[in-house]
């Protein structure tokens, strides 16, 4: 674990990351600071929480959109892998069958090569 400071709105808040999340969570701090000052911007008459609490639902909507197509991406992704496997085992199927025929007539002319023989 590594310890790191974030700042939002002017105050610092120590944190402890994983090693290789620091710089992560450095940018996520420096986003929500952003959205919060904006917010702030737009909204001088309102007490400081209101501009959180607006930047938090953005920040959820976010999330909620960004999770709402990776589950779209997913089950796209699902779909396509069903349609392959879908599409192998028909293949397989067909060259199943094409071996049976292949196998019968191959039965046939040696059948008829026997009989030819004698």
């Amino acid at each position: 674990m590594q310890s790191i400071k974030v700042t939002i709105l002017g105050k610092s808040y120590p944190l402890r990351v994983e090693e290789d999340q620091a710089e992560a969570m450095q940018e996520i701090a420096q986003y929500v600071d952003q959205l919060f000052r904006e917010y702030r911007a737009h909204l001088k008459n309102q007490p400081e929480s209101t501009a959180m609490v607006l930047s938090c639902l953005r920040i959820a909507e976010e999330l909620h959109q960004t999770r709402t197509l990776l589950r779209k991406a997913i089950e796209e992704q699902e779909s396509r892998e069903s349609q392959i496997t879908t599409s192998e085992e028909v293949l397989v199927n067909i060259e199943s069958e094409l071996l049976s025929l292949v196998n019968k007539k191959l039965e046939s002319v040696i059948e008829q090569a026997q009989k030819t023989a004698k």
